[in-house]
Parts: C-alpha cells; sequence; structure tokens
C-alpha cells in the first residue's frame, strides 16, 4: 500500500495574507466509503460530498467556497485567523449581510451557513462534506460558535429627495494597503448621482424617485476584486 505523504503550500486571504496550508493524498476508495457511511450512519446529515483527505472543514469554509485550491488548513494558532483580522471577514455586523456568513465552532471546526436557511454546511475532518442543523455536529467541535460576515453597506433606507445620503461600507478594513473601495451607482432614471467618495464611504444626491442601487466592491493589493456589497435605498416619488 502506498504511503500517505503530505506537501506544504501556501494559499492566501482575500487581502493577500499567507496562509500555510497542505496539499494530501486521496484515501483509498474502499476508506473513502467507511468513512463516508460511518457519519452518515450516525448523524441525521444529508450528504453533499463523500469523505476526503485532501481537505478539510476551515478549508472548505474559507477557502475552497470562494474558489481556492483543494488543500488542507490547520488552524495553527494565528493561522487561521488571518481570515479575520485585518481582512474581509469581520465578527461585527449590523444585520445587513447577504450570501454566505463563516461560522467557527470553538473545538476547532469552521462551516458555511447561507443566508436565509438555518443549516449550515461542513467538512467533518477527513469524512464527508455534509449538511446538517447547527447543534449536529461531533462532540468535540462543541456548539459554541462565533459568526464572521463579508462587509456590508449601511446607511439611511429611507430617504426624502433633494438631500444627500452618506453610505459606509461595514466593518471598516483597517489595513489600507491590502483594501481598495470602488463605489458604483446603477440608476436607470437619473434621480440622483454621486457627489464625492473617499475609502470606505461615499455621498449621494437624490433629486427624484425611481429604483437603484449602490455597489462597492472590493479590490486587493492584486487589483483583484474579491467582494462586491450591495445596498437599495427606497426613495419617494413625486
Amino acid at each position: 500500500m502506498k504511503a500517505m505523504s503530505d506537501y506544504f503550500t501556501i494559499i492566501y486571504t482575500p487581502l493577500r495574507q499567507e496562509i500555510t496550508a497542505y496539499i494530501r493524498d486521496e484515501f483509498s476508495s474502499w476508506v473513502i466509503y467507511e468513512s463516508t457511511m460511518d457519519v452518515l450512519n450516525n448523524y441525521n446529515v444529508i450528504l453533499i460530498d463523500s469523505a476526503s483527505r485532501t481537505y478539510n472543514c476551515h478549508s472548505y469554509a474559507w477557502n475552497i467556497s470562494e474558489g481556492g485550491a483543494t488543500c488542507w488548513i490547520d488552524y495553527g494558532g494565528i493561522n487561521l485567523s488571518k481570515y479575520w483580522t485585518n481582512d474581509l471577514y469581520s465578527s461585527a455586523t449590523q444585520g445587513n449581510h447577504y450570501g454566505y456568513t463563516r461560522v467557527y465552532y470553538s473545538g476547532d471546526h469552521s462551516a458555511l451557513s447561507s443566508y436565509g436557511t438555518s443549516y449550515y454546511t461542513s467538512k467533518w475532518g477527513e469524512g464527508p462534506l455534509v449538511r446538517h442543523s447547527p447543534t449536529t455536529v461531533p462532540a468535540s467541535y462543541t456548539t459554541n460558535r462565533t459568526y464572521y460576515y463579508a462587509p456590508a453597506i449601511i446607511g439611511p433606507a429611507y430617504i426624502t429627495l433633494g438631500n444627500t445620503y452618506i453610505y459606509r461600507i461595514f466593518p471598516h478594513i483597517a489595513d489600507y494597503a491590502n483594501a481598495t473601495y470602488h463605489w458604483n451607482f446603477y440608476d436607470e432614471e437619473k434621480g440622483g448621482y454621486i457627489v464625492s467618495s473617499a475609502a470606505d464611504s461615499v455621498a449621494i444626491f437624490f433629486n427624484q424617485g425611481g429604483t437603484f442601487q449602490i455597489s462597492c466592491s472590493i479590490e486587493n493589493s492584486q487589483d483583484t476584486i474579491v467582494y462586491s456589497a450591495f445596498f437599495e435605498p427606497l426613495r419617494e416619488y413625486l
């Protein structure tokens, strides 16, 4: 039988911090089957993908789900926490977040929670990728959880015409060297315009009713857009 081997590699957070990771050999088909069935026979979960030794919960939730390479990421002290330390994700929230929420269990486990659903998706160690309730997890993970969000646009949801309003990206990403903000204002009725923008905020003047969308795209130091946030205020018709 061929011995399993792991190869060290480096991947990057959205804002280009280095993460230590490993490329790992895959199990035999028999071990994949046994490991998958062990979870399915003992937990009330929905199978998404079979067991695999090539990636784990942290890599799936923080890396692979965003198009990253298949690899294994250990918590490693500050290794995983780079994703939420001066980077794209934060535990701070204003309640205006959409898409995926990253969930970290204090027992060293990560999961994804989709907007509008109460179920999580996570990879259980070398076991399968499954959909499950927040508390249906191996006991070692514990049920103590911290939630991490991508940025959101905050500002007045209801406006009156003839005024200028300020919208901001929240939370503000502290390291400007690694984050550049690009604001856009989509307005088919020509009912307003951007007065000014400064890093993580924009001022918009509204002069007539209609529908429109504010967006903020965040670029990293490689000029790659890593996230776009959207907001749609309501404005009166005259």
